[in-house]
């Protein structure tokens, strides 16, 4: 008599087909029946929703799935073995092929001018957001500019993070300059830029000596001055707030851009990753 763990191609399949019929039914029994029992109410009912459909889904998925794995590895160590350890010791070396790639090599393949390289250009990122997401209609030239200098900042600087785990303030530099100088080009009315790691050098201490503020008209005005600019002002909302006393947005801390227009003016955009 057979172990109940052998198995066998026919107890494969039975065990597969009873999975995927568990699956529908547990769809089934949900839309008609779970469905209309979960949680209702305001804000505190949200934590039990998500609990409560996430019950649903290891329900559903989770029990037949990890039953359905357990048999296919119990059904290939039994039949291939062979071809299974294999497999299996590809699987282990490319792991680690790729945790040694990560940690040791991507940093001297994946230079600053190389991330720059493949980052999105201005007109592939306006096309996506405009095809994944939607353009608001408030928004302006001047607010996508901004968007895409943020997201282009981000990106780099997310490959940088993935490959130094200590902050090397000179080689961050390195890849927002990189970055900023192989797609800035391409923005309509951007003649140049500059990265401010931090904004604070550039304006006048506060007399209570707080480090850490959120930064008002007159130093952000003062951050143009400085560039011997003129902040824009045809964003659709009060950006620097000439009208608006507070909006929490410019924290002195964070890492900015300074983004030079060829008609005078200037853009700050927060660029953090």
């Amino acid at each position: 008599m057979n172990k109940w763990y052998h198995i066998s191609n026919s107890k494969l399949f039975i065990v597969l087909g009873i999975s995927v019929l568990w699956i529908i039914a547990g769809i089934l029994i949900y839309e008609f029946i779970g469905s209309k029992h979960g949680p209702e109410g305001g804000l505190d009912s949200i934590a039990n929703a998500i609990v409560y459909v996430f019950f649903w889904r290891i329900i559903i998925y989770g029990i037949p799935v990890l039953v359905s794995a357990v048999s296919i590895f119990l059904w290939l160590f039994q039949n291939h073995r062979k071809a299974f350890v294999c497999v299996i010791a590809a699987i282990i070396v490319c792991i680690l092929a790729s945790v040694v790639y990560n940690k040791c090599l991507k940093k001297h393949v994946n230079t600053p001018e190389r991330v720059a390289e493949n980052l999105q250009t201005y007109e592939e990122w306006y096309k996506e957001q405009k095809s994944r997401y939607g353009l608001n209609e408030k928004y302006t030239e001047s607010d996508l500019i901004c968007d895409y200098v943020h997201d282009t900042v981000y990106d780099a600087l997310t490959e940088y993070r993935i490959m130094y785990s200590e902050d090397d303030l000179a080689l961050r530099t390195e890849y927002v300059n990189a970055a900023l100088e192989a797609r800035c080009s391409e923005i309509p009315h951007v003649e140049s830029w500059e990265y401010i790691p931090d904004i604070r050098t550039l304006i006048p201490p506060r007399s209570d000596g707080d480090d850490e503020f959120l930064l008002n008209n007159s130093e952000l005005c003062t951050v143009a001055e400085h560039y011997k600019k003129e902040l824009r002002t045809d964003h659709w909302y009060d950006r620097y707030q000439f009208k608006d006393s507070v909006i929490a947005e410019w924290y002195s801390w964070m890492p900015m851009c300074a983004v030079i227009y060829d008609d005078g003016t200037m853009d700050l955009v927060i660029t953090t990753g």
